[in-house]
């Protein structure tokens, strides 16, 4: 199963001053690229409430994670990351402005999903795959689409609901009634 579950393009309008783009509160977890001619800010985080981002005149790439998939890109613990947007100066050992100006020399969204892909390909997933019970329960919220209540869920799991809902809260800083 893969990371990546989809990928959002917002072009760069040049000629107006203020533009947003709404973020809607899925708890997914995104990575965004603002991309300028002249500078390219990294963005990490999940929302579970709706959040406006300013684009001025920025392009957005957003690659968005599948259910439950937390890279692990920085140290900070998944509950500081919640309704936050931690902004990212690297991706491992490449900067920020490296990154953008290998988007920018790629013209189209094949070419820069491809590029995206090469670099997310290193990324460390152990903090999300290193417990049994977590890996179940997202499989399982995923094969249903979310339509699973957590009492069931955790019936399914033989867990008590507390204690699932600590191990998303651990695992992932968002309670499994939001990812369902």
């Amino acid at each position: 199963m893969g990371l990546i579950d989809s990928y959002r393009f917002v072009p760069r309008e040049r000629f107006k001053r203020s533009r947003e783009y709404e973020i809607l509160p899925d708890g997914y977890f995104d990575l965004a690229f603002l991309l300028s001619d002249l500078t390219c800010r990294i963005f990490l985080g999940p929302y579970t409430q709706k959040t406006s981002v300013p684009l001025g005149h920025f392009e957005l790439i957003i690659v968005h994670f599948r259910v439950g998939r937390m890279p692990n890109f920085t140290n900070i613990s998944p509950c500081e990351l919640v309704n936050t947007m931690i902004e990212l100066p690297h991706i491992y050992d490449l900067d920020s402005d490296t990154i953008g100006d290998w988007l920018l020399r790629r013209n189209t969204t094949d070419l820069r999903k491809r590029l995206l892909e090469k670099i997310l390909s290193n990324v460390n997933v152990s903090r999300i795959l290193s417990d049994r019970t977590y890996e179940n329960a997202i499989a399982l919220i995923d094969a249903r689409d979310g339509q699973i209540q957590v009492g069931e869920l955790a019936r399914i799991l033989n867990v008590s609901n507390r204690a699932l809902e600590r191990k998303f809260k651990h695992i992932l800083g968002i309670p499994p009634k939001k990812i369902c």
